[in-house]
């Protein structure tokens, strides 16, 4: 393939060689020239692996900046790329023969031209210089379309306007003041517009009347009208010239502006700019009303009526501004709000003020209805006087600048002081009669009433009545309840004392539960509102009170003279008293205390009883006792056949074993009765729990022949619930052993701790 240049390495053919890793099909990036593959034709480019030339049935080179090998390289191959770039010859047009650009051809110098530029579509150019003095028009009109504004620059100073030849009239600068000149003798300068499609002449300049001035309609002027002095009047306005009649003038020698009707003067504004109307001005206010006659207190006598011929929905204003740039700015008004002209005006006094300066219009801030009600920051007052304070929380200030007290007084008709409600320095009192106080809040929100100062600084309520008896009470409905919170700032009713009106209780509540009832017969529930036992209804279940330390007491008659304390619940498999405390008398004067339990499915038993003397028993306490043995022979457990105690059945004769009912320390002792029927060998005997030995007892080696020997050992042991104790007779000489006869063996045991 062909390129362009005189060498490749000035020439537009890029070289990119790659060394191949195994298997390797995607080359792209920066090649070992350092030059990262592009190109933007496919046909422009040439793959060569090894120097060998591949066909572009080869690779894939699409993406325009890799080019993947349809098989994998080997390692170390060489594969090279070749890109070269793709060019086109630019249009041109014959020097002799001439000919026509398709599209547009841009100049960056200048472009020469020795005859006739045509251009039928129009010519876009920066500037226009012209070395002639005029632009001729062959026929049509002309017109100058910009985009901005058009700028006429002429350096005689004057602009001429002719028609076919003739100059009738001129735009020149006379001293940079622009003169409007019409340049034919005695013609007007007229100036006309279009009025909703009409052409009406708004202002005609008569010449031939040296400039008279004639206006079409009104003149609406936002400056000042100067009119010629005559006499002592420094101007006069009125109708046609005529005397008599209606007219305006300015007095030279006070400045004063008079308005007069019928030759009368009407109103006067005087050099000061005060105004005065219908009578002599003071000059003391910018504005007086002077009505020469008045009936005395006649309602309808106005020296003053401003009045709308709309009758609702209008309001008749006074506003209140200042001048200057903010002429038309008011910062307060008040207006009378139309509400129904029919028959009579019938309307709504309102104040609107602004509250800051950033405000669009003045807020309605005060309004005073037809009915008498008094309304601040509201515009529906629904009371004599209704004060909304929005988001506020003053609603209203009464001060007493001059005294220690200020109250607002209550009072009906029918009183002769009132109530009142107050502030005393930074308390708030309370009273009646016109000055009695009953009741404060002070300065720390402590509430007084009858008194005017706290006992201490924690005292939040106080009530005193010093002549009679004081009473405090929350009265509800007979179904509902009267309620005392006792509370924190997390939760306001954590603790209550609660009046139950339908079931005459009193209730105490403590960390939102219940805790105790006083039913209406007088029993105390704690934890419970139960108040029935097994042993039928009581007077009394408890009663709290009593001197001399007692804390509790169980008061009973002298027919019943057991006090019991018992725990239960209902529905429990074996009855609801599953524990209970008997505290009874023996039927002698003899005090006692008795303990009480029930396992499950059964009833309460008694399991510990204090006496009168202070003894205690334990009528279950686990025990046994057993002696007389048949002939044992050893290695075997000494077999006890007779049975004198066993409290809780917890011995067994079938194995002769102990078994522990519940765990503790358990004390054991044993004598075994020895016969010899040979002179010399040991007798042992093993207390083994569960099988393994605790304590081992024996006899002397050396004896006489059918000699006999009393053996005794005593041990406490701590057993788990369920272990076993059994006595192991061990060994022993002779064939007899142990005697069977009399009551000379025993093995016992019982529940220490």
């Amino acid at each position: 393939m062909t390129y362009i240049g005189v060498s490749p390495s000035n020439g537009v053919r890029r070289v990119h060689t790659y060394t191949a890793t195994g298997s390797q099909t995607s080359f792209t990036g920066a090649s070992s020239e350092g030059i990262t593959l592009s190109y933007t034709d496919a046909n422009f480019v040439d793959v060569y692996q090894n120097g060998v030339l591949l066909a572009p049935a080869d690779y894939t080179a699409t993406s325009g900046t890799s080019i993947v090998l349809g098989e994998g390289a080997a390692v170390n191959d060489i594969v090279t790329i070749t890109v070269y770039d793709a060019f086109s010859v630019a249009d041109t047009v014959s020097k002799s023969a001439g000919g026509t650009f398709d599209g547009n051809v841009a100049m960056a110098g200048t472009l020469g031209v020795t005859g006739v530029v045509t251009a039928n579509a129009g010519v876009v150019v920066d500037n226009i210089t012209i070395d002639g003095t005029q632009i001729d028009l062959s026929s049509g009109d002309l017109t100058l379309d910009v985009a901005g504004d058009i700028i006429l620059d002429a350096g005689g100073a004057e602009v001429k306007f002719a028609d076919d030849g003739t100059q009738y009239g001129t735009i020149s600068n006379s001293n940079t003041n622009l003169v409007i000149k019409s340049d034919a003798s005695d013609k007007d300068i007229i100036f006309q517009g279009n009025d909703g499609g009409s052409v009406i002449t708004a202002l005609t300049l008569d010449m031939s009347a040296a400039g008279a001035a004639l206006f079409n309609s009104n003149i609406n002027s936002g400056g000042t009208i100067v009119a010629s002095s005559v006499a002592d009047q420094g101007a006069r306005i009125e109708r046609n010239g005529t005397t008599g009649g209606a007219n305006i003038d300015s007095v030279l020698a006070s400045g004063s502006l008079h308005f007069r009707t019928a030759t009368t003067e009407r109103m006067r504004i005087s050099s000061a700019g005060n105004i005065a109307v219908g009578g002599t001005q003071s000059d003391k206010a910018r504005f007086e009303i002077h009505k020469a006659t008045s009936s005395v207190g006649g309602i309808t006598d106005d020296t003053l009526h401003l009045a709308t011929t709309q009758t609702t929905g209008r309001n008749i204003n006074i506003g209140f501004g200042i001048g200057g740039a903010l002429a038309n700015t008011n910062a307060g008004v008040i207006g009378l709000d139309v509400l129904d002209g029919a028959g009579g005006l019938r309307g709504d006094f309102v104040f609107h003020l602004r509250n800051t300066t950033s405000d669009t219009t003045p807020a309605e801030r005060m309004r005073l209805t037809s009915a008498g009600n008094l309304g601040i920051g509201t515009s529906s007052p629904s009371q004599k006087l209704h004060v909304d304070s929005g988001s506020t929380d003053t609603v209203a200030l009464f001060e007493s600048s001059g005294d220690a007290n200020a109250y607002l007084v209550i009072k009906d008709s029918g009183s002769s002081g009132g109530a009142f409600i107050g502030a005393n320095g930074t308390s708030t009192i309370f009273g009646t009669g016109g000055s009695t106080e009953r009741m404060r809040i002070d300065s720390s929100g402590r509430v007084l009433i009858g008194l005017t100062a706290a006992a201490t600084a924690d005292s939040m309520l106080t009530l005193q009545k010093s002549s009679t008896a004081v009473e405090f009470n929350i009265i509800s409905s007979p179904s509902h309840a009267s309620v005392i919170n006792l509370g924190d700032t997390g939760d306001y009713n954590i603790t209550r004392i609660k009046g139950d009106n339908s079931t005459n209780s009193l209730q105490f509540q403590t960390n939102n539960a219940e805790r105790m009832r006083i039913d209406a017969s007088g029993n105390v529930g704690i934890g419970t509102t139960d108040f029935t036992t097994q042993n039928g209804s009581v007077s009394r279940i408890l009663k709290l009170g009593g001197t001399n330390n007692t804390v509790i007491a169980g008061e009973q008659t002298a027919a019943n003279k057991n006090l019991i304390i018992e725990a239960r619940y209902e529905g429990r498999n074996g009855g609801d008293r599953y524990a209970q405390i008997g505290l009874g008398d023996d039927g002698s004067n003899n005090g006692s205390i008795s303990f009480w339990t029930a396992p499950s499915g059964s009833g309460v038993s008694e399991r510990m009883r204090i006496n009168e003397n202070g003894y205690m028993t334990k009528p279950n306490q686990p025990m046994f006792a057993v002696n007389t043995i048949t002939n044992t022979t050893t290695g075997s457990v000494v077999n006890f056949t007779g049975v004198v105690t066993n409290v809780g059945s917890h011995w067994s004769n079938a194995n002769n074993r102990f078994t522990a009912p519940v765990a503790g320390f358990y004390q054991f002792n044993f004598t075994v009765f020895t016969s010899r029927t040979t002179a010399t060998g040991d007798f042992y005997w093993d207390l083994r729990v569960n099988g393994t030995t605790r304590l081992r007892a024996y006899s002397s080696k050396n004896g006489s022949t059918n000699g006999h020997c009393q053996v005794m050992a005593s041990e406490a042991i701590g057993l788990s619930a369920n272990q076993y104790v059994e006595l192991y007779y061990v060994t022993g000489p002779g064939s007899v052993g142990m005697e069977a006869s009399g009551n000379h063996n025993r093995f016992s045991g019982f529940l220490i701790a």
